[in-house]
């Protein structure tokens, strides 16, 4: 849960509004979008 607000992607109050379904597809979006940030980070 923390993850994502210390991302700061989401505000806490977004976070604690998720469902659990909601919660683990926001996890999972921000893996893909840390995936693809390191991805062009290595280009450079």
């Amino acid at each position: 849960m923390y993850r994502l607000v210390m991302s700061e992607k989401f505000s806490f109050s977004e976070v604690a509004a998720m469902d659990l379904d909601t919660l683990l597809e926001a996890n999972a979006a921000l893996d893909i979008h840390i995936e693809q940030e390191n991805k062009r980070n290595k280009k450079k």
